[in-house]
């Protein structure tokens, strides 16, 4: 599991313009993400790591390389 953008830390950079305008404005518009809700990461983690569900070390993952195609370690 490797989220990217965490859904507090995009609030942090909305939450003035939410608060004066009561508008989300992206201070740096630029940038692309798509922040997750830290609970939505813990419940896909869990439901990983319950028995039965083929995640942890019980599997069916086939691939465990890296982005970069290196063996995972």
């Amino acid at each position: 599991m490797r989220p990217g953008e965490f859904a507090a830390n995009a609030l942090l950079l909305w939450r003035p313009s939410i608060r004066s305008d009561r508008r989300v404005v992206e201070p740096l518009p630029a940038r692309t993400g798509n922040p997750i809700h830290e609970q939505d990461i813990a419940d896909v983690i869990v439901a990983g790591l319950s028995p039965g569900s083929g995640g942890a070390h019980g599997d069916g993952v086939r691939d465990r390389s890296d982005h970069e195609g290196r063996p995972a370690s």
